[in-house]
C-alpha cells in the first residue's frame, strides 16, 4: 500500500478537483477506500497529525471547487434548457415537478421551453 506522501496527496486533491469520485481516485492513487477516510478521521483526533490536518482541508477545498465547476457548467446550460433548470432547481433546492412555482418563475420556464423549441 502506498504511503502517505505528499506526491499522494496531490494526486488525489487533483482528481477531486476534477471530479472524479473517491472511489476512482483511491483506485488510481493504489489506496483503499477505507485508508481515505481513515486519513480523514484522523485529521478529527485529539493532537493531530499537522499533515492529516492539511490533508482533510485540501481536501475539502477540492470537492469545493469541483461541485463549484460543475454547478457553474449545469447553471450555463440552465440559462437555455428548461430540462437543466429543472434538474438544478431539483439538485439544489429540493424542488419537483410537482412543486408550485411562483408565476413569475412559471413564466421563465414556459420561455425557456419555448426557446428550447424554437432552436
Amino acid at each position: 500500500m502506498p504511503k502517505f506522501t505528499p506526491a499522494l496527496v496531490s494526486a488525489v486533491v487533483t482528481g477531486l478537483e476534477s471530479g472524479h469520485s473517491v472511489r476512482s481516485i483511491c483506485k488510481r492513487v493504489g489506496i483503499s477506500t477505507p485508508t481515505y477516510y481513515k486519513w480523514i478521521a484522523e485529521a478529527e483526533q485529539v493532537n493531530p497529525d499537522q499533515n492529516k490536518v492539511d490533508f482533510r482541508d485540501r481536501v475539502l477545498a477540492a470537492e469545493g471547487k469541483a461541485e463549484q465547476d460543475l454547478l457553474s457548467i449545469v447553471w450555463e446550460k440552465s440559462k437555455k434548457d428548461a430540462k437543466s433548470a429543472q434538474w438544478l432547481l431539483s439538485r439544489r433546492f429540493k424542488w419537483s415537478e410537482g412543486h408550485s412555482v411562483s408565476a413569475e418563475a412559471q413564466k421563465e420556464l414556459d420561455m425557456l421551453r419555448l426557446a428550447k423549441a424554437r432552436a
